[in-house]
This record gives C-alpha cells, sequence and structure tokens, in this order.
C-alpha cells in the first residue's frame, strides 16, 4: 500500500520540475538582462573614461593659465618703492609681441616685477609666456629669471627653459593674446585676455578651450 502510495504521487501531473521550453525561456530571459547589465556597465565605464580625460585636460589648461594670472598681475610691481618696474626698452610693465615678431609660434607676452629676497634686497623677477615646440608638439613655455637689466622681447624664446604643460600628454593649438583699455571716468584699467586651446596628444578629438582676462595693476 505504501509503495503504491509514493508510485502514484511521483507521477501526478505537475510534479515533474520545469520543461525544456520553460528552461530555455529562462535561459533567454538572464541572456537578456546579463546583455542588458553588461552594456550598462561597459557604458558608464567609457563616459567615466571620457570625463577623466576631459577633467584632466582641463586641470591641465587651467593651472597653466592660473600660473599666468598670478605672474602678470604682479607685473610692475616694485616693493618698497612708488616706480613701476619695466623691461629695458618697454613702455609698459607688461609688453604683448605679436607671433609675427618673435622667434616661438605664437605671440609672446613678457613682463617684469621686483620683490625684496632675504636681506632686504630688491630682486628682479622678469618672466615671459609663449606657444612653441618641444617633443614633436606645440606646449606652453614659461621662462623665467632674475637677471638685472633683461631686455623686452629677450626671453620670448624656448631655449631656456622646459614647457610648463607635458608635451607627453597636452598638445597647445592656440595661444592668443589680446589687450583691453576699460575707462571708467578718470580711472583707467588695463587687461590682457588669454586666449589658451589644447588637445590630448593621443585622443585630437578631446579638447577645451579656456579665456581669462587678466587685470594689470601697474601698468604704466
Amino acid at each position: 500500500m505504501v509503495c503504491q502510495a509514493v508510485s502514484k504521487f511521483s507521477f501526478q501531473k505537475g510534479s515533474l520540475g520545469f520543461s525544456l521550453v520553460e528552461l530555455l525561456i529562462a535561459m533567454t530571459l538572464g541572456l537578456i538582462v546579463i546583455g542588458i547589465v553588461g552594456t550598462v556597465y561597459t557604458s558608464g565605464m567609457k563616459n567615466s573614461t571620457v570625463a577623466m580625460k576631459r577633467m584632466a585636460l582641463y586641470q591641465s589648461l587651467n593651472d597653466a593659465i592660473s600660473i599666468m594670472a598670478l605672474e602678470i598681475g604682479r607685473a610692475g610691481h616694485s616693493e618698497s618703492t612708488g616706480e613701476t618696474s619695466k623691461l629695458n626698452g618697454a613702455t609698459t610693465s607688461v609688453t604683448v609681441h605679436p607671433a609675427a615678431s618673435v622667434p616661438v609660434s605664437s605671440d609672446c607676452i613678457d613682463y617684469i616685477y621686483r620683490r625684496k629676497i632675504p636681506g632686504g634686497a630688491l630682486s628682479d623677477q622678469n618672466g615671459a609666456f609663449f606657444i612653441d615646440e618641444s617633443h614633436g608638439v606645440q606646449s606652453l613655455f614659461w621662462v623665467k629669471n632674475s637677471n638685472p637689466g633683461v631686455a623686452t622681447m629677450a626671453l620670448c624664446n624656448s631655449k631656456y627653459t622646459p614647457p610648463l604643460t607635458d608635451p607627453d600628454v597636452v598638445e597647445i593649438t592656440h595661444f592668443k593674446l589680446e589687450q583691453k583699455k576699460v575707462t571708467q571716468g578718470e580711472q583707467v584699467s588695463n587687461y590682457i585676455i588669454v586666449h589658451l586651446e589644447g588637445r590630448l596628444r593621443h585622443d585630437h578629438a578631446m579638447k577645451t578651450t579656456i579665456q581669462r582676462e587678466i587685470k594689470v595693476r601697474n601698468w604704466d
């Protein structure tokens, strides 16, 4: 009787588990879900990589232009004196040289300011920014020294220093300088407008442009 009951229970309809068709449908649905998840994950990783590249490029250009803003903003300042310092031959504390007039690949801007060094003496801080070729790509250069009596335009030459931007990572595609004068009543303010454009050396589709106005406090 017991064996008969077990046998009868074992072969009741619906107690045999999943059919082959049901298994195939379940497997197909599972593969679809896995495919969707994989696509979303891959897309997310790709977008993340693009965002990281864009951020790295922007950070490199922004750091460079921030250094320019800090240095040019100091131009003409002379600690402990009321005079505006100028490079030899310059008529203002900051001079923009058009690309056609300098031995580099772009406009060049040079400047000077004087600061106290340990001991109380004044030291010239001369500098220039421009782009030129380095390791086969255009890079932004920042030439600086403390030699007294430097002539304007003399620092517009890339042989003096390594580039400010990394030529293995970033290629500078455009560097343009404009002078702007704003008059409000009797007050005149002078600005340098910097246009800086760059792209990743190994991904030319990844590029960005930064523009900034830099106020020159000690112009004349």
